[in-house]
Parts: structure tokens; sequence; C-alpha cells
């Protein structure tokens, strides 16, 4: 949930793709999601 809301927040839109960090980063922007998101799915195949 977004902050103060009861709408759900945009990254729910996303697949649940990576793990959420256990160090306390707070909330990402879209595009630094996705990038940690292609990173991690990178170092994967590799």
């Amino acid at each position: 949930m977004r902050d103060g809301t009861s709408e759900p927040c945009w990254c729910t839109a996303l697949p649940p793709a990576v793990p959420v960090p256990l160090e306390k980063v707070g909330c990402w922007c879209p595009t630094c999601l996705r990038a940690h998101i292609a990173a991690e799915l990178a170092k994967r195949s590799s």
C-alpha cells in the first residue's frame, strides 16, 4: 500500500522477480527498481 492511502503501490504491477533487499533502502522509483531487477536477473543468467 502507498503511504496514507488504500491504493496499492505501482510496484505491485511488476512481477515479483527479486527479493526485497534487507537493508533499509526506502521506496524506489520505477526506473531504479527496473534497473535493480535487470541487474539481478543478469547476475543469475551469467
